[in-house]
């Protein structure tokens, strides 16, 4: 019954990310623009950015997965963002980014597969609900991605992916350089939390 389920589990995994995403563990092209500790690197598919933060954790899968699945508390780890406001399986997030730019926001669906040792928490934009633009917001309707967790016994794995588009009055310029940064700072600020609430 168990290898059933897990057979089961992978083809939605699958199912969800070829109608969207690209299977992001089958990239193999990243550019990298950080190649550190942390490493964060973007790769262009079907003129769609993609990015991908790494970063190994002293921390269990359980730890981090606990953080994660309290979206409602975000905004107490991740500093950007301002606020996200839950409802079921959608939330919607209001990020703050740095003068001079607009604040963005989005609403996206997650969905969790669970593969033992592995984890996927998934979300893609959706507008299963109708929340108003606020005229101090940019709306990222493509936003999508995915956190990763690969969980071993000395901490785990951890990946997080995301379209890099930004819309509204972002110069396509500087995009490397806010993926270079989102990259780093998602990771640094989750291990902070993790370290501060252990």
């Amino acid at each position: 019954m168990k290898v059933v389920m897990h057979k089961l589990a992978k083809l939605f995994f699958l199912v969800q990310i070829l109608n969207s995403a690209p299977v992001f563990d089958e990239i193999d092209s990243w550019e990298y623009i950080v190649n550190e500790e942390i490493k964060v690197g973007w790769v262009d598919i079907d003129n769609v950015y993609w990015c991908q933060s790494y970063s190994f954790m002293n921390h269990s899968m359980d730890d981090i997965s606990s953080v994660l699945i309290d979206r409602e508390n975000y905004a107490n780890v991740f500093d950007r963002i301002v606020e996200s406001d839950i409802y079921d399986d959608i939330v919607h997030i209001k990020l703050d980014l740095p003068f001079p730019f607009a604040s963005r926001d989005y609403i996206v669906k997650y969905t969790v597969v669970d593969n033992d040792s592995i984890i996927y928490y998934n979300w893609k934009y959706t507008d299963e609900i109708n929340i108003p633009v606020s005229n101090k917001c940019v709306r990222l309707i493509n936003a999508e991605g995915q956190w990763k967790l690969v969980g071993t016994s000395l901490g785990t794995h951890v990946y997080y992916r995301w379209n890099g588009e930004l819309r509204g009055d972002f110069p396509n310029w500087a995009l490397t350089r806010a993926w270079r940064e989102q990259g780093k700072e998602v990771m640094i600020w989750l291990d902070t939390y993790l370290n501060l609430n252990e």
